[in-house]
C-alpha cells in the first residue's frame, strides 16, 4: 500500500468543518454515508470533538434566537465543556455570528453561520443574486458558493459553472470540471445541473457531477434521489438513488451502479485537499493528479502505467506521491522542466 502523510490541519479548518457538520447534524438523522464519515472525521484529531460541541451550542443558541425574537451574541453562549487539549476557538469562528435579526428564519441563519466558518476556510464566501452569473476554480483550488436560495455548491479544480436563477427555476451550467451540489427543497423551483447533453434534476438532495472531458458525465448521488437524462441516448433517463453512480457515456446511454461508503469518501476526497486510489493503475493515478498541478506526471511503458497504487494523498503533492509510488513499486523518479517522470531501474 502506498501511503502519504497530509499536512497539519489548523484550529481555524477545524472550526469551519465542525460547523459545517452542526449544521447537517441539526438538519435530521444522518444518512448511513454521512455517519460514518461524521465518525472517521471525530476520530482523526482529538481536537474535534470539542470543536462540533462548541458549533453546536452556537446552533442552539440561534435556534432559541429565533424562536424567541431575541437578538443572540456569540458572547453570551456558554460553551460546553471540551476534553482536555482542545483549542480555544479560532477568532475566524468568532466572526460566524456576531448580530442574529430575528426576522432571519433558522434555517437562514444555520446557513449563513456554517458558510461564514467554511469562508474562513476556503476563502471564496459569496450569495449568488437571481440572474447569471459565472464561477471558475483555478488548477488545485477548491471553492465553496453558498447559493441565495440556501444550496451550497463546492467546486474542484479547474471547475467551471455558470448559474442562472429565477423566480421559477434552478439552473446550472457545467461547462467542465468536477462540483457537489448540497441542494435546498424548493419543490417549486426544480434544480437543474446541465453538464453537455446530461441533464441532472433535483429537488432537495446532495450529489455531485463530473464533466472533465466532452464525455462520459459522472454522476454520483450521496443523498435523495436524482433524475439523469440524456436524451440522445437509448436509455434517456433514470432516477438515481443514494451511494449510486451514473454515467451518461458519448452515445448517451446511462448506466448507474451502486457504491459503498468507502468508495463515495474516496471520490470526495478532493473537498479536503486529497485524492484517494484504491488499486488504481499509476497511469490514472498520474492522470488525476495532473488535474490539479502544473508540474505534470509523465508515466513510461505500459508495464509501469498498469501498476496500481493505493492510499491517501496531499492534491498539491506530486513530488510527495511520485516518491512514495516509487519507493513502493520499485521505480525510478526523475524530475525535470516542470515534470515528474517514472521510469523502471
Amino acid at each position: 500500500m502506498v501511503s502519504q502523510m497530509t499536512r497539519f490541519e489548523t484550529s481555524s479548518e477545524i472550526d469551519a468543518m465542525a460547523a459545517l457538520w452542526a449544521a447537517r447534524l441539526d438538519r435530521g438523522p444522518l444518512t448511513e454515508l454521512d455517519q460514518a464519515s461524521l465518525d472517521c472525521w471525530l476520530e482523526g484529531d482529538v481536537r474535534r470533538l470539542g470543536a462540533l460541541a462548541r458549533a453546536q451550542a452556537m446552533l442552539a443558541a440561534i435556534s432559541l434566537s429565533a424562536s424567541t425574537g431575541e437578538t443572540a451574541f456569540l458572547g453570551s453562549v456558554e460553551e460546553p465543556e471540551a476534553p482536555p487539549g482542545t483549542p480555544e476557538a479560532s477568532p475566524e469562528t468568532s466572526k460566524v455570528v456576531s448580530i442574529l435579526p430575528h426576522l432571519v428564519s433558522r434555517r437562514r441563519l444555520i446557513q449563513a453561520g456554517t458558510a461564514t466558518a467554511l469562508a474562513a476556510s476556503f476563502g471564496a464566501l459569496a450569495l449568488l443574486p437571481i440572474g447569471t452569473s459565472s464561477y471558475t476554480t483555478a488548477r488545485g483550488e477548491v471553492r465553496l458558493l453558498p447559493l441565495a436560495d440556501g444550496s451550497v455548491v463546492t467546486m474542484n479544480t479547474d471547475s467551471h459553472i455558470r448559474v442562472n436563477f429565477s423566480k421559477a427555476n434552478r439552473t446550472i451550467y457545467l461547462d467542465k470540471g468536477e462540483v457537489l451540489f448540497d441542494v435546498a427543497k424548493s419543490p417549486q423551483r426544480p434544480f437543474l445541473v446541465k453538464a453537455g447533453m446530461a441533464k441532472v434534476q433535483a429537488v432537495g438532495t446532495a450529489f455531485s457531477v463530473r464533466r472533465t472531458g466532452v464525455t462520459p458525465v459522472e454522476v454520483m448521488v450521496r443523498e435523495g434521489l436524482v433524475k439523469v437524462a440524456a436524451p440522445q441516448g437509448h436509455k434517456q433517463s433514470m432516477m438515481v438513488g443514494a451511494n449510486m453512480k451514473a454515467v451518461a457515456d458519448a452515445s448517451g446511454d446511462i448506466t448507474a451502479k451502486r457504491m459503498s461508503n468507502e468508495e463515495m469518501e474516496r471520490m470526495l476526497a478532493w473537498r479536503e485537499g486529497k485524492i484517494a486510489f484504491s488499486e488504481t493503475s499509476l497511469r490514472d493515478a498520474a492522470h488525476e493528479f495532473n488535474r490539479y498541478n502544473k508540474v505534470k506526471i509523465e508515466v513510461g511503458n505500459g508495464a509501469i502505467a498498469n501498476r496500481t497504487v493505493t492510499g491517501m494523498f496531499s492534491a498539491n503533492d506530486p513530488q510527495g506521491f511520485a516518491h512514495a509510488a516509487a519507493l513502493t513499486l520499485d521505480l525510478k523518479v526523475q524530475e525535470k522542466s516542470g515534470q515528474i517522470i517514472f521510469s523502471t531501474k
